[in-house]
């Protein structure tokens, strides 16, 4: 895969203080995740903005059935989101949301440029120049989709008009976690020690990425290792003579260190201990020939 079609995923959990895209927004926390070199499942956290305040969002709705939700989580929770309702314009109580999406932007473009080895640094003065560009590389994650991600675009529309193209680009956490079970037998779920930081979108973020991760992990055909290889058709003692496809099997084999092979008159091959000596190729003479010749 070249690095113009590697692709990062990010997974995005927004709190909210009511359903649909056009919710006021309190919090937020983004992490890639995906496959290290060795197929192993990999996660770590690139933003989080909580308590967002839900000051100047005046356009933004809110609905008493979600402040009365709020009020019924854990008090570490509870207290923070609360500090994000109650926030002023001065961003007392929370970050200003405006500011809040500049720096997940930032954050993400940095990360996304940085798995992608799209530039090994990116200063803070280009990151809006290479943003557009490092965005085409991200899929977007979320669970549920419908709801996270659906936000994410309207705010992008509102400040920053020129990212909000994500079309084909979201992908729903959950159906990938039933895809992999469905595959593999195997349930997909978050780490049961986030427990104590369920809702806080940093925690909750990183939690689902990791099982995204262990989800991939599940979906991933095994590797196929030089002990895998099957060789098949004629292979000769040695490389040279050998067509190339043959020759590719053949030193396969050998650096597998499994078997000599050797082929006689490129006949199917059989393992050099399996083979006997050559029987001779003289046609034997019919009885009455060599009895006359013996006269």
């Amino acid at each position: 895969m070249t690095q113009q079609e590697q692709r990062v995923n990010i997974l995005l959990d927004f709190e909210m203080l009511g359903p649909g895209d056009a919710a006021k927004a309190i919090g937020v926390g983004a992490s890639v995740f995906g496959l290290g070199p060795d197929d192993e499942p990999t996660a770590r956290l690139v933003y989080e903005a909580w308590p967002i305040s839900a000051a100047r969002q005046d356009a933004r709705t809110l609905t008493l059935d979600t402040i009365a939700w709020w009020s019924r989580q854990a008090p570490a929770v509870r207290d923070v989101a609360f500090a994000g309702i109650g926030g002023n314009a001065r961003g007392e109580g929370g970050k200003p949301l405006r500011l809040a999406v500049k720096e997940l932007v930032d954050a993400t473009t940095l990360a996304a440029a940085e798995e992608t080895s799209v530039t090994s640094e990116l200063e803070v003065r280009e990151i809006d120049r290479a943003s557009p560009e490092v965005w085409r590389r991200i899929t977007w994650w979320a669970k549920p989709a419908a709801a996270d991600l659906s936000l994410w675009m309207s705010l992008l529309r509102e400040f920053r008009p020129d990212l909000s193209m994500l079309y084909g680009r979201v992908r729903d956490a959950r159906t990938l976690w039933d895809d992999a079970e469905t595959a593999s037998g195997v349930e997909v779920k978050e780490d049961p020690r986030n427990a104590d930081n369920v809702h806080a979108p940093g925690a909750d973020s990183l939690a689902t990425a990791w099982a995204c991760a262990r989800a991939l992990r599940l979906l991933k055909p095994p590797r196929r290792g030089p002990a895998d290889v099957k060789v098949a058709g004629p292979v000769l003692a040695g490389a040279d003579g050998a067509g190339p496809a043959e020759r590719e099997q053949l030193l396969a084999v050998r650096a597998a260190g499994e078997h000599e092979m050797v082929a006689a008159d490129r006949s199917p091959c059989r393992p050099a201990e399996a083979l006997g000596p050559r029987r001779s190729r003289r046609r034997r003479r019919p009885a009455s020939r060599r009895a006359g010749h013996a006269r």
